[in-house]
């Protein structure tokens, strides 16, 4: 058996440490500016603060009408998202006309316009096509990018934070899009993006010349001893390639593997477990891992995970950080013998927090053959807290002609237990960035792609793509459920395989501390509950919106008249999917008062609220002990407004949530809520506004 293995230069002490946001590091800096390309080493580090979001044009009755949809309509345009801040909006797709089957447009939105802090004048008001260009500074390439260098999809993952508010506006009628957005707590220092800015345009620069360093080592640790080996693997054997007895960070792994064809790229695979972990961390086939999915016929030339045919080699550059030990195997699952060659490198930056504030890296395979009917294929289903930061995904299913149709499923990510998805997209390719079964074939970039499109089969097309979350990574604190539907409403059956990165420090980052029940009595008298004038009572049978909606799944839907699921008839519950509730309505000019019990080792509260949707454009100033906290605002429901013409009432309920800094509630172990109920500044005519609550519950963010 051949066996190779040397190490270049000694193991050096750590020169530098990365510091958790909030640490006594000088300079550290906030949530927003913190992240993002220029703070790649900061990948580990968990941020309990950040709550991660997105709006789009999905369809809200759950059907397929992904395009169209929009908040509202008022005299600047059609809004198309909204948020109270301080935060950053870290991403912005949309896809327009298609035309010739191949060229796309994004003119139907007309001028895109970003209106910061409730100022008047937008900041931003570019033509759509201008925007995603790739010319216009800051929106570099390849950080910004049209649909020709997209495949079909319009994308730009510059951040673009702001301190107080954001709306996003376009002055033409949309078609379909996505923005990605994370807003804190009120008070987080929070510096509003400026595009004119010298130093905003010395950053865009700066990131879009770290974007081009695809496919070699983007150096953004230190780098320090690399040990380089080769080992002949037999079927069913392993070889531990690397093997640390201290605290360090691994900052490069590269595997080349002989023979190098699309069969051994799935048999061959990665393992790592970090600190004498009985669990694998790492646990995935090289094709996945290494984004082409497909096989070694696929280029995936992301910035820190990807593969090269050319050199027959897998890159990741993800920090991955331990405490005491790390073991990365290399394992043989096939039939025949392979010769694998590998480089390791470690970094001397160590992290301070790590297993708290900072989490361990992880690579979690998935595969489902075939996906379940009605019910979305799952990528990823963790407890605990943590950051996600990519993923690569792999589906196979039936094709209508030369149409890919199994990539009409919408992502669905659920953060923190909440039945209301944050982010609810409209098409697998959507969600990768391309656009129209990606127009242009396979196409990659520094931060997603699509390394694989088959349609030649009569019968069958596979699809492979990856997203690298750098920019707009999803932080979550007590759990996450990442699903994607096979077809437009879960209803054709696929093959799928995926790996998803992320971060985690295998602790819970909230815990439920009180709950109030507006529509029993005895939990009101509980929790000093007051609403003055009192609410108008009111009692609900509806759905959430999101995988469990209610609607019925057919592949009669999915594979011939592209409607998706079915939503159930009237008064009908087919899946038992409905909730039943009550609670209360309450006219703007209201206050609602209400006391919460938390623990007093907190660092930070997130109020949840389960309302009814119908009711336009909820808002309510907040204070804490009578101290003003921030405005809870939930955006208007596309339906409940007139964005979207197929409003099916039956999908009414969802779940917002309010965090209150830590700086309000350290020490405590009570709080006394209020809620001031605003009038929204625009109110389409015919619509209620006002708040409704159904439930409240208290979550207590761990120090």
């Amino acid at each position: 058996m051949l066996v190779t293995v040397v190490t270049l230069a000694a193991v050096p002490a750590a020169t530098a440490q990365i510091r958790p946001q909030g640490s006594s590091g000088a300079g550290d800096p906030g949530s927003a500016t913190g992240e993002g390309l220029n703070a790649l080493a900061r990948l580990p580090v968990l941020d309990g603060s950040a709550h991660d979001a997105g709006a789009s044009s999905h369809d809200p009755n759950g059907e397929n009408g992904d395009s169209g949809n929009y908040l509202y309509q008022d005299a600047q345009g059609y809004v198309l998202m909204e948020a109270e801040g301080p935060g950053v909006i870290d991403r912005v797709w949309v896809t327009g006309s298609l035309f010739n089957g191949k060229s796309s447009s994004a003119k139907s939105f007309g001028n895109l316009e970003f209106f910061f802090d409730g100022e008047t004048t937008p900041r931003i008001d570019l033509p759509a096509d201008t925007f995603f260009s790739g010319s216009s500074g800051p929106f570099l390439a390849p950080l910004c990018g049209n649909g020709g260098e997209s495949s079909g999809g319009f994308y730009c993952d510059v951040r673009m934070p702001f301190a107080q508010s954001v709306r996003v506006v376009s002055t033409g009628d949309p078609a379909y899009y996505n923005i990605g957005y994370e807003t804190y707590p009120a008070g987080t220092s929070v510096q509003t993006f400026d595009p004119t800015a010298a130093q905003t345009l010395q950053t865009a620069e700066a990131e879009a010349a770290l974007a081009r360093r695809v496919g070699s080592n983007p150096e953004i640790l230190p780098s320090g001893p690399t040990v380089i080996g080769g080992a002949a693997l037999p079927p069913g054997g392993t070889h531990v390639i690397s093997d640390i007895s201290h605290a360090g960070t691994i900052s490069a792994i590269k595997v080349s593997i002989d023979p190098h064809d699309d069969e051994a790229l799935h048999d061959v695979w990665l393992q790592a477990r970090w600190d004498g972990s009985s669990e694998l961390a790492v646990d995935a086939p090289l094709a996945d891992l290494f984004l082409s999915g497909a096989g070694s016929r696929s280029p995936a030339l992301g910035l820190l995970a990807g593969f090269i045919p050319a050199a027959n080699t897998g890159y990741l550059y993800f920090p991955m950080p331990f405490a005491r030990s790390a073991q990365i195997d290399l394992v043989n699952n096939g039939a025949s013998p392979v010769n694998a060659f590998w480089q390791v490198q470690q970094s001397p930056m160590s992290y301070s927090g790590l297993g708290s504030s900072v989490g361990e890296f992880h690579a979690t395979y998935a595969h489902q053959d075939p996906t379940q009917n009605g019910y979305d294929y799952v990528m990823l289903d963790q407890p605990g807290q943590g950051k996600v930061v990519g993923m690569s995904y792999t589906e196979e299913g039936p094709l209508n002609g030369i149409e890919t149709l199994f990539m009409e499923g919408n992502e669905h990510v659920y953060f923190d237990g909440s039945q209301t998805p944050s982010i609810n997209g409209t098409g697998t390719e959507d969600f990768f960035d391309g656009g129209y079964y990606y127009a242009h074939g396979p196409f990659t970039l520094f931060d997603h792609g699509a390394t694989d499109v088959e349609t030649a089969s009569p019968i069958l097309g596979q699809t492979s793509q990856y997203r690298l979350l750098l920019q707009d990574p999803w932080n979550f604190r007590n759990g996450i459920v990442l699903g994607i539907q096979h077809g437009a409403g879960d209803g054709l059956p696929t093959s799928n395989h995926s790996v998803v990165f992320w971060y985690g420090n295998g602790l819970q980052g909230m815990e439920a501390t009180d709950t109030i029940d507006v529509g029993t009595a005895a939990s009101l008298a509980a929790a000093s509950y007051l609403s003055t004038p009192a609410g108008t009572p009111e009692s609900l049978t509806s759905f959430y919106e999101g995988e469990y909606d209610g609607n019925l799944s057919s592949p009669l839907f999915d594979a011939t008249i592209f409607l998706g699921s079915l939503p159930p008839l009237p008064r009908t519950d087919p899946r038992k999917q409905s909730v039943t509730d009550t609670g209360l309505t309450h006219p703007p000019g209201s206050t609602i008062r209400f006391n919460v019990q938390i623990d007093s080792n907190n660092d930070g509260v997130v109020l949840r609220r389960r309302l009814d949707q119908a009711t336009f454009e909820q808002q309510a100033q907040v204070l804490v002990d009578g101290v003003p906290a921030g405005v809870w605002r939930t955006p208007a429901n596309t339906s409940a407004s007139g964005g979207s013409a197929k409003y099916d009432t039956t999908k009414r309920w969802a779940d917002s949530d309010f965090p209150i800094a830590g700086s309000l509630t350290k020490g405590k172990s009570q709080l006394s809520i209020e809620l001031q109920v605003l009038t929204p500044t625009f109110v389409p005519a015919g619509l209620a506004d006002g708040w409704t609550d159904f439930r409240y519950t208290v979550f207590s963010v761990d120090q």
